[in-house]
C-alpha cells in the first residue's frame, strides 16, 4: 500500500514507535530508525513479521546529539536522498518524584531525551523532506493534564512544550509540509502488563496506522493540529476521516 515511500520514525524501537514501524513496514513502506543500541534494535526487528523486516533499516547512533545527527542526515541523502514523511516518537514515561523532589542533573537528563532529542531531530532531518510531505510529532495526555502527570517529573513540561514545538514548525513551515501533534491516551503496548490493558485504549500498531493514512492517504491535508486519540473510537474516527 505504502510502496516507494521513505518514512523515518524517530524513536522507533521504543514501545509506541516500534508499532508504528511494524505497521508502516509491513504495509510496503520503507522505515528508517534512528537509534543507539543494536540489542534493541534486533528486538525491535524481531516485531516486524518476517517478510517484511527487509523495509526496515537502522541509522546507529543518538539522535540527540548533533554530529550523530548530522551523519543519518548524510547517510538518508547518499541512499534514499529525500523523505516523504518523518514522525517523532521520542522519549517514554517517567514517574517517580514530585518537581521539588528530583535534582537538576535528573531534570536535565530526562529533558535531554524528552524534548531536546525532538528538536535536534527536527532541526537536522526536517529538510529533506519532499514539499507537501507531512511531519508528525507524538505526545501524550500528560502533555495537557496535570492530574494525569503527577510525581512524572518533567515528561509533562516537557510533553507541552513538544506540541508548542510543532506548532512553532507548523507555522514556520507552512507551504513547504505539514505539522501535526499526535496526543495519545494510554496505549496497549508489548511492554505494557496486561493488567494495566484495556480494550479502549488504542495499540501501537493502531498508532501505526493513524500515521499511514495522516501522512499517505488522507486527501486533504491538514497542519498545525493537535490530534487527539484517547481511545480507540476517537481513533476510528480519524481513521473513516482520512480515508473517506
Amino acid at each position: 500500500m505504502y510502496e516507494g515511500k521513505v518514512i523515518l520514525v524517530a524513536g522507533g524501537t521504543g514501545a509506541v514507535g516500534e508499532g508504528i514501524v511494524k505497521y508502516l513496514a509491513e504495509n510496503g513502506a520503507t522505515v528508517l530508525v534512528p537509534t543507539r543500541s543494536e540489542d534493541k534494535a534486533l528486538d525491535a526487528l524481531g516485531y516486524v513479521d518476517q517478510p517484511y523486516r527487509k523495509n526496515v533499516f537502522y541509522l546507529f547512533g543518538d539522535i540527540s546529539d548533533e554530529a550523530d545527527a548530522q551523519k543519518m542526515h548524510d547517510v538518508i541523502v547518499d541512499h534514499f536522498e529525500q523523505l516523504d514523511g518523518m514522525v517523532s516518537s521520542l522519549g517514554g514515561w517517567w514517574q517517580g518524584a514530585a518537581l521539588t523532589d528530583i535534582t537538576k542533573a535528573e531534570w536535565e537528563e530526562l529533558m535531554q531525551g524528552l524534548l531536546t532529542a525532538h528538536f535536534v531531530a527536527s532541526k537536522t532531518l526536517m529538510p529533506l523532506l519532499r514539499q507537501g510531505s507531512n511531519y508528525t510529532f507524538i505526545s501524550g495526555v500528560s502533555a495537557e493534564d496535570a492530574a494525569f502527570s503527577k510525581y512524572s517529573g518533567p515528561v509533562a513540561p516537557a510533553g507541552a512544550a513538544v506540541l508548542m514545538l510543532s506548532e512553532l514548525y507548523a507555522v514556520e513551515m507552512a507551504g513547504r509540509f505539514n505539522v501535526n501533534a499526535l496526543v495519545l491516551g494510554p496505549v496497549n503496548t508489548r511492554v505494557r502488563p496486561t493488567s494495566y490493558r484495556k480494550d479502549s485504549y488504542v495499540s501501537s500498531k493502531t498508532v501505526g496506522e493513524l500515521i499511514g493514512a495522516l501522512h499517505f492517504e488522507n486527501a486533504n491535508p491538514i497542519t498545525g493540529e493537535r490530534l487527539r486519540v484517547p481511545d480507540v473510537e476517537a481513533a476510528a474516527s480519524y481513521l473513516a476521516k482520512w480515508r473517506s
